[in-house]
Parts: structure tokens; sequence; C-alpha cells
């Protein structure tokens, strides 16, 4: 072997433990964020809805600092009644309501839907009815949670 030959090949074996080397640090994995979605629905003596939407996250990971919610609550047409986004996401620890918004909503269904883009989300389903000069939730409450936000 030629001392080029060999100069190369020793070279090369430096540039492969570097490398090998560079990739064995004492840095921990980076686990994925996994988040479970909370909507709580009730209605006050003034007879306005309130929603209530928050998050809990599963362990602990690391989670995009640009990361935001968002939710819509639409009538039983499909009709957008109200919506809005949770910025900064990631500043949250355990379990937190985010968001709140009250308003009056006349008799009908409704469907919330609250998530964040590529981790999830839910839906929930509930009813408001007329009743003795009144309004008040039904008994119609349904909820399930999604893996793709916005659901399909």
């Amino acid at each position: 072997m030629t001392k080029r030959c060999q100069m190369y090949s020793v070279l090369t074996a430096l540039v492969l433990s570097v490398v090998f080397l560079s990739g064995c640090g004492d840095k921990p994995p980076v686990r994925e964020l996994k988040l479970n979605f909370l909507a709580l629905v009730s209605m006050d003596a003034s007879e306005e809805v309130r929603l209530e939407m928050g998050a809990a996250a599963v362990g602990e990971a690391e989670a995009d600092p640009a990361l935001s919610g968002e939710w819509e609550l639409r009538d039983e047409d499909g009709n957008l009644r109200a919506s809005g986004r949770v910025l900064e996401l990631s500043r949250f620890t355990g379990e937190e309501i985010l968001v709140t918004w009250e308003g009056v909503l006349d008799p009908g269904e409704y469907e919330l839907i609250w998530g964040v883009p590529m981790y999830g989300g839910l839906v929930r389903r509930f009813e408001v009815v007329s009743e003795s000069g009144g309004i008040r939730l039904g008994d119609y409450q349904e909820e399930f949670h999604t893996t793709e936000f916005p659901p399909e």
C-alpha cells in the first residue's frame, strides 16, 4: 500500500470515528407530545351557555413552540356560531382549561370541535331545548375523540 493510500485510509477512519461519536451524546430522546382534550358544556341561570375547552399532556414531552389549538361551534345546519384560536399552547402544564366562551344559543343541536392540528381533538355534540318559557341544556350529549384535526 502506498503512503498516499495509507493516508486516505487513516483520514477516512478518523472522519468515520468523529461522525459516529458525535451521534452518541447524552441527549435524551425527544418524545412526541400526546394530548387528551376536554370540553365541558354548561348553562347558567341567565340561560347563557358556557363552553370550557382544555387539554392535558400525557407524560412529559416537548411541544412545538408554535403549537396552537383551534375551536369551532356550529349549529345543526353547519353554520359557524363562534370560533377561536389558542396560541402558544405549548406553555401549559398538566391539565388546564385554555378557552372559555359564553353566549346565548337558540334551541337546537350544536357541535363543538376542539383540537390541535397533527395532535387530534374532540367533537362534542349537545342540544339546547325550549322548556316552560325558558331554555336549558337537553339530555342529548355525545363526545368522541379524533386522531385527525380537523375531523373529516
